[in-house]
């Protein structure tokens, strides 16, 4: 049996989903997933389940099984074996903590996996059943139904997603992400505009205000009607004929569930504010037919 640790938004629990998912085919044996993802102060977003919304089955991990893969069951002792077993991955083979876009040498079953996993490389042999996963388990409401129409059929679509909430909100997260400026969206917009007929833009963003603010002309549509609904956003940026996406893993998936054979995808070269790690991230994150600037 395989454990993978769930953390973060839904992009990252689509990765560390498909991961799973991958060593499970791999070993040919289950995968259970550890729940304990959500933290609780003012470093961090909280977060909701969002995998709950697709038509795949989760098997969940209890905490004797959990405890089961650890050398210790104290809570703070047990932060500390996770952080040994990154730094000396030999103290517990049980344990496999990722180091960030660092390629792990060997994958073994009878293991927990802590980690992100931002990689495509990491599930790329059954993307095909990623695919089919990913099927939203709930019905479009009217709204997102007329825009889905709307996306996929009517006009030659863009989504563009811009991210600014939690990175500048939470002081954590604005210690290490880079916000992508206005200069990266028009750039980007430029691109599009020299290589795509007739485009619309879709724009997707936690910061609707600044939205509507900045992208006014009538070739913008701001899609404002999922606050609380994540999974429908990624949808519909996922029915778009082509993508500009943000330093995201939200706007990474909807981009890549894009089934658009000749789908145009633009990526900002900088995600975080460490341009070593903005290296590293670019080489194992981004496809290489993506375009990157």
């Amino acid at each position: 049996m395989i454990v993978i640790k769930l953390n973060g938004g839904l992009g990252n629990q689509l990765f560390q989903y498909a991961f799973g998912r991958y060593l499970a085919s791999l070993f040919k044996t289950n995968v259970k997933f550890d729940l304990q993802f959500n933290s609780n102060g003012e470093n961090y977003t909280l977060r909701e389940l969002g995998l709950r919304k697709f038509k795949i089955d989760l098997d969940i991990a209890s905490h004797e099984e959990i405890n089961n893969y650890k050398l210790f069951k104290n809570s703070y002792l047990s932060r500390f074996e996770r952080k040994l077993s990154q730094l000396i991955p030999f103290i517990n083979k049980r344990i496999s903590v990722e180091k960030p876009f660092e390629k792990i040498r060997s994958f073994r079953d009878n293991c927990y996996y802590d980690g992100y996993w931002q990689s495509e490389n990491y599930f790329k042999p059954i993307k095909d059943i990623i695919r089919k996963d990913l099927t939203l388990n709930f019905d479009l409401d009217e709204a997102n139904k007329k825009f889905a129409t709307e996306i996929s059929k009517s006009t030659t679509s863009i989504s563009l997603h811009v991210r600014r909430g939690d990175y500048l909100s939470i002081e954590s997260n604005a210690k290490i992400f880079n916000v992508c400026d206005l200069d990266y969206y028009l750039r980007a917009i430029e691109i599009v505009k020299e290589k795509i007929p007739s485009p619309i833009f879709y724009v997707f963003s936690d910061d609707i205000i600044w939205a509507k603010e900045i992208f006014k002309d009538d070739n913008f549509k701001i899609v404002d009607i999922n606050p609380n609904n994540p999974n429908a956003d990624m949808y519909l940026m996922s029915q778009c004929k082509h993508n500009i996406i943000a330093n995201s893993t939200f706007s990474w998936w909807g981009a890549w569930l894009n089934t658009n054979n000749q789908k145009l995808v633009i990526a900002p070269n900088k995600w975080y504010l460490n341009n070593k790690l903005n290296t590293k991230c670019v080489r194992n994150l981004i496809p290489e037919n993506w375009l990157v600037i």
